[in-house]
């Protein structure tokens, strides 16, 4: 199926919920472009950051179980930026995304500040 949607100018994405990572090094060979969502609590990002580095491209990462339900504007800005250094973001092959759902019980003044922090961090020099 990659292979054809390859051929076709599309992009191949999988997404799967819950920890996927044993199965990312079947999807990097296979040349999937896309794995959707890093699902915060279930993954350890930092290693996946480290082992698939510029091998395929990441979706997601940013908690929305804890942090941007519970946390406070500076928290969600700090994770965010965690993320786009951890993923190297302005090198490519990293989507800036929440994890999963927004959850109903997130503060919305938490959502508008990723939504700008996602502005100013995603403005790569």
């Amino acid at each position: 199926m990659i292979d054809v949607a390859h051929k076709h100018g599309l992009d191949g994405w999988f997404h799967s919920c819950g920890n996927i990572t044993e199965t990312i090094p079947h999807w990097v060979d296979i040349k999937l472009d896309v794995i959707s969502p890093l699902q915060t609590a279930a993954m350890d990002l930092p290693a996946i950051a480290e082992t698939y580095h510029g091998k395929i491209t990441f979706f997601g990462g940013i908690d929305v179980q804890y942090n941007l339900i519970n946390g406070t504007p500076d928290l969600v800005i700090g994770e965010a930026r965690k993320i786009m250094k951890m993923f190297h973001a302005c090198e490519g092959k990293y989507m800036f995304s929440p994890c999963n759902t927004i959850m109903p019980e997130t503060p919305v003044e938490n959502i508008w500040i990723l939504f700008k922090a996602i502005r100013s961090l995603g403005k790569c020099k």
